[in-house]
């Protein structure tokens, strides 16, 4: 028979117990009340044949082999239409360099101002005051803020997060080490506007 300390801890265990599973009852709850607004507020996520359909027709590579992908913040997943879509541009085309004047590099030259324009509108951004600035990834976007910023102790004051990823850490390492220049440097000319958004490109 279980001494009095032990049936002490025998009830304060059964207690914790008991609290544990009140507090799952209601974090089950909120989220099923979380579901049910988000489902309200979009009528189509009830039906989950059109999510099928749309994984198995853009996706289905996920599918073939074997993969669950979660990393969207990191990176996230092209479409099958999209590579249709890109291969048909390329073959139907010829790009060259953007920085010469022949007509494959005039095409080149069109084709990225078309998307520097389709990046601005999506940000609803003025031409006249932002630049978009396309680069290789993030990292390569965060080197270019740290090279450019003015972080000096009368610059503008900037805001970091309290979490760091390599990128942000790397650019923070360099603005702490780096003289900087309140301009950047682009491919070939000096931009006075406000880079909006880098993109891989």
């Amino acid at each position: 028979m279980p001494t009095p300390g032990g049936m002490r801890t025998i009830a304060n265990e059964a207690r914790a117990i008991r609290e544990r599973a009140m507090r799952h009852e209601d974090d089950e709850s909120e989220l099923r009340e979380a579901e049910a607004s988000f489902a309200s507020a979009n009528p189509g996520y009830r039906d989950p044949e059109a999510l099928h359909e749309l994984r198995e027709r853009e996706y289905g590579r996920l599918d073939e082999r074997g993969h669950t992908y979660l990393d969207y913040t990191g990176g996230g997943l092209y479409a099958d239409s999209q590579l249709r879509s890109h291969l048909e541009l390329l073959a139907g085309d010829v790009f060259g360099n953007p920085h010469s004047r022949n007509p494959t590099s005039l095409a080149s030259t069109a084709m990225v101002q078309s998307a520097r324009s389709a990046v601005l509108a999506f940000f609803n951004a003025d031409a006249a005051e932002y630049e978009v600035v396309f680069t290789q990834n993030a990292s390569g976007a965060l080197k270019l803020v740290g090279e450019s910023y003015p972080f000096d102790p009368g610059a503008p004051t900037s805001s970091r997060t309290t979490t760091t990823t390599p990128s942000t850490a790397s650019a923070s390492s360099h603005a702490r080490t780096e003289p900087t220049s309140s301009t950047c440097r682009c491919a070939d000319r000096t931009c006075g506007s406000t880079p909006i958004s880098c993109g891989a490109g």
